[in-house]
This record gives C-alpha cells, sequence and structure tokens, in this order.
C-alpha cells in the first residue's frame, strides 16, 4: 500500500505508519503561510475582513500586508496561500471579466468570477496554493463564496479560511445571526480575525475590514489589536 501525501501532513499518520508498516511517499514540499480570512453576507452587505502578517515558513516577512483585492465596484476578494498564486489569479479575473464587461456592457456578475477562479484552480488539481473568499452583489443579490485550492466552491452566509481559520470558525458559528446589524456583523469580523491572530503563529498583524454595499464600499485598514483585552469584548466603533 502507498500512500501519497503533500507537504508533511504524514506526521499527522506516522504512529499509524509505522504500526502498519505502510510506504508513503512525500509528493511536494512547500513552506508554511499563516492567515486569517473571513465573509459575511446580510441581506444588503457583505463584509469582508482578514489579517496583514505575510510570512514565509517561521519567518514574518511583514505585518502590514494586503490580503483584500478588489475585483470591480460591487465584488470584493480575499485570499489565502502564496502571495504569488493569489495575485496571478486575481490579476487573470480582472482582465477576463473585464473584456466580458465590455462585451456586455453591465455590471460584473459574481458567479462568473466564481467560476473563473473555480476553473483554474480546478486544472492545477490542488497544486496552486490559493483558498478564495468572494463576495459581493449583483442582480441576485448580496451572496458569498469560498473557493478551496481543489477547486470546489461553496455558498455560504458565512465563511473563514486560512491556518487561522479553526479559530474564528467557531467565533462565527456562535455568533452569526441572519438578522444582526451591519454594525454587529463589522465587530464579528473582527472578533473572529482576532481569534485567528492569538490562536495561530501564522495569523497577525493588524485586522483590514471591507465593507461591500450598494451606495458605497469602505475600507478599515490596520485597526489595531490590543492583546490585553479578549477577542469577544473588542469593538471596531
Amino acid at each position: 500500500m502507498l500512500i501519497e501525501f503533500y507537504d508533511d501532513d504524514y506526521k499527522c499518520w506516522f504512529g499509524l505508519i509505522r504500526e502498519k508498516n505502510i510506504k508513503f511517499q512525500n509528493v511536494m514540499k512547500t513552506d508554511k503561510t499563516g492567515t486569517t480570512i473571513v465573509g459575511i453576507c446580510l441581506k444588503d452587505n457583505v463584509i469582508l475582513a482578514a489579517d496583514t502578517r505575510s510570512t514565509r515558513g517561521k519567518f514574518s516577512n511583514d505585518n502590514f500586508c494586503k490580503k483584500i483585492h478588489f475585483l470591480a465596484n460591487n465584488i470584493g476578494c480575499c485570499g489565502a496561500g502564496t502571495s504569488a498564486d493569489i495575485q496571478n489569479i486575481i490579476k487573470y479575473l480582472k482582465i477576463n471579466t473585464n473584456f466580458l464587461n465590455l462585451e456586455k456592457l453591465n455590471e460584473s456578475k459574481l458567479e462568473e468570477y466564481v467560476k473563473m477562479a473555480q476553473d483554474i484552480l480546478y486544472n492545477y488539481k490542488g497544486v496552486i496554493s490559493a483558498a478564495l473568499i468572494i463576495g459581493g452583489f449583483d442582480y441576485y443579490g448580496f451572496n458569498l463564496y469560498s473557493i478551496y485550492p481543489n477547486g470546489s466552491a461553496e455558498k455560504n452566509f458565512f465563511a473563514s479560511m486560512g491556518s487561522g481559520s479553526f479559530a474564528s470558525i467557531g467565533i462565527l458559528e456562535k455568533n452569526y445571526s441572519e438578522k444582526m446589524t451591519l454594525k454587529s456583523a463589522i465587530n464579528l469580523s473582527k472578533q473572529s480575525i482576532m481569534a485567528g491572530i492569538y490562536n495561530d503563529l501564522g495569523s497577525g498583524g493588524s485586522v483590514d475590514i471591507y465593507v461591500i454595499s450598494r451606495d458605497q464600499n469602505k475600507l478599515y485598514r490596520n485597526l489595531n489589536v490590543n492583546v490585553r483585552t479578549m477577542f469577544y469584548n473588542t469593538k471596531v466603533f
């Protein structure tokens, strides 16, 4: 029996491998990345949030990195994974959808971005290290999608991805409500990012929040993280 592992996942199965005498092959060696990204969808808004730490393995490169990307006036995106892969996917999506918009002379559709991103990631079978949260609105309303590196996608009311998502998703599942106000949703997005920062060494820096609405979009950049304050007591306003 031969089991193929990506990166160093075989460490989780070391006991079974030694007991059953299973042969394994380490297919790919990659640098560990650290990120916490969050998306929340409301009736009239979409909130995207992310930490600002850029890492390479065990080292921190930048504590003011921008992980929220502008795709169109009505659509935004968060990325977790290898920065080069994410930047090239964002560039590809912008160029191709701009050509489509010139042909049709109307606003961008959210599903067009999602399907293009899915096609790119699926064609490379997970080799591209990019996990995306895409949210915004079109004539179908406000929606939020999470796209995994293998090309699969999910439509959710809230989502969290990255190495700090295990902590942040717990905050979202406990406190999210479809009837919550915009102010409460912004505070919840910050709380969930801070949960990832406190519980994941790869996440850190400060918090970026991008609010998408029909009237105007707002970007809250480099919100301070007070380590002395527990994450569930923090407020944006």
